[in-house]
């Protein structure tokens, strides 16, 4: 029954892991350090705030409407860090700002991995580990309470630092430039279920750019054209983080328009094609994108919608376990036989039987994920 309740267990956090492992296997995912974000965690719909009567483009790329926002128009590198995560998230919010003519910049993510560590929550790991990895709901709403910092002040390292900025460390730029948090944007993260394709394309037109997350495979490393519709039957790598910044429906097949993180010299100048509409490697599961308006009961918890997952798998999971512990008792306790019987039930393990030959004592493992997939 203790192992059995221990796979339930594996399986139940396991089942998080399309929102949860950008970059990284969670093996820090236990950290149950507490957070001030715990209270804001919420699943948040933007149905109300993007107009669904807003006519849909056959094909739309924001860049071509926004040629003068700087982060929407560069791709950047993030080297050997796991970083995916803050390159997207804080690319996707300086979009935002500069399509809502706020603020154009290019950000810094090596401030986000420097000061977005820790958890949202102390079950559900949500969390950030600098260039361990790091999940969108926990960018996201980090970005909406502090705001981003200019790439300028703080230039990208690559490196894994545990310490917090306080202060602009280009101390060589000709202007010297002002540590400033730029605020104003609300941390849009779509429904866990799915179904958010037309959500994503009204919020690229809204706010110029999305991240969303996805799972790699092998060969996803080497694309170089065309629409990337395939995985080869390669193995899977972990989870990464992008931006979306537009769609064409007119190709056959219809694809999205990726910008990376992995530089110029990856795909086509470090973006790419990537097939629309069928959910091809989880990518329209989960999004995040910002907004200069405050989501729907953006100050009440709704925890629960997280809860509610959570049950249903759970639910599901102890149904399985009932159903196991059915199976072993039926296989394992059986009546005592009679003396001087042999149990049939046991018969396939008698040795020099004829065509009861001892099954085979190798187990079938699943493929293991990368500690850290970067590029």
């Amino acid at each position: 029954m203790i192992v059995v309740t221990s796979l339930v267990l594996f399986l139940t956090r396991q089942s998080f892991s399309s929102l949860l492992d950008q970059d990284k296997l969670l093996t820090w995912a236990l950290n149950s350090k507490s957070h001030q974000y715990r209270s804001k965690i919420q699943e948040k719909h933007s149905q109300n705030l993007l107009s669904n009567d807003q006519e849909l483009l056959a094909e739309y790329d924001s860049r071509k409407y926004h040629p003068s926002c700087k982060c929407l128009n560069t791709v950047l590198d993030q080297g050997q860090c796991g970083s995916c995560w803050a390159f997207s998230s804080a690319g996707s919010a300086a979009d935002s700002l500069c399509v809502h003519e706020m603020k154009n910049i290019i950000p810094s993510p090596q401030y986000m991995v420097a000061c977005t560590r820790g958890c949202l929550d102390s079950f559900l790991p949500l969390c950030a580990n600098g260039c361990n990895g790091g999940t969108l709901p926990m960018a996201g709403l980090d970005i909406e309470k502090n705001g981003i910092i200019e790439s300028e002040c703080i230039p990208y390292t690559g490196k894994d630092d545990t310490k917090c900025y306080t202060n602009c460390t280009n101390v060589d730029s000709v202007v010297k430039p002002s540590f400033e948090h730029h605020k104003g944007l609300y941390a849009f993260i779509p429904s866990l279920y799915g179904g958010i394709e037309k959500e994503m394309m009204l919020a690229i037109m809204a706010s110029g750019s999305i991240t969303v997350g996805f799972t790699v495979f092998t060969n996803f490393k080497g694309y170089k054209e065309g629409v990337y519709n395939t995985t080869d039957n390669t193995l899977p790598l972990g989870g990464h983080a992008v931006r979306l910044v537009g769609w064409n429906q007119t190709n056959d097949p219809p694809y999205w328009i990726m910008v990376n993180s992995w530089g110029e010299k990856w795909g086509m100048n470090g973006t790419a094609h990537f097939l629309k509409g069928q959910n091809f490697c989880g990518i329209e599961n989960q999004a995040l994108f910002f907004m200069t308006k405050t989501p729907p009961n953006h100050k009440s918890s709704v925890h629960l919608s997280f809860l509610a997952y959570f049950g249903i798998i759970l639910a599901f999971l102890l149904a399985l376990t009932v159903l196991i512990n059915v199976l072993v008792k039926t296989t394992f306790f059986i009546k005592p036989q009679a003396p001087g019987t042999f149990s049939t039930q046991f018969s396939r393990f008698a040795p020099n039987t004829v065509g009861n030959t001892p099954p085979d004592d190798t187990e079938t493992h699943g493929t293991s994920l990368l500690d850290d997939f970067t590029q």
